[in-house]
């Protein structure tokens, strides 16, 4: 199975966004320290990858990162530290996914300051 999901309220996302998300025409912001997602899934026991484009809140002056953990239930799905626009990868268990419909993930999202 392959799909592609757009952010926004032009796109078809919209549907599958939990807490945590300020939704505008193009995009999607996470809000807070934690937004929830909930992704559709084909029920069989295939192995998948999640891409996400990520574009990180940062500011020269005191924020030249930001952290992102995705979660699956409890379980560490991946942690990554974005500087830039950016595009992560998440290889999904397949006892997360298989014979499922639905995945839900918990995305927790922090802030890293600039060292010096």
């Amino acid at each position: 199975m392959e799909a592609a999901f757009i952010f926004g309220q032009i796109g078809d996302l919209v549907e599958f966004l939990g807490r945590g998300w300020s939704v505008e025409e193009n995009f999607a912001w996470a809000t807070g320290a934690e937004s929830h997602l909930a992704l559709p899934l084909p029920g069989d026991d295939k192995p998948y990858t999640l891409s996400f484009n990520l574009h990180p809140l940062i500011n020269p002056a005191g924020r030249n990162s930001q952290r992102v953990v995705f979660l699956a239930g409890p379980e560490v799905l991946g942690r990554f530290e974005v500087k830039e626009r950016d595009t992560v990868e998440l290889d999904l268990p397949l006892h997360v996914t298989a014979g499922r419909t639905r995945i839900d993930l918990t995305l927790i999202h922090g802030f890293m300051s600039r060292t010096r």
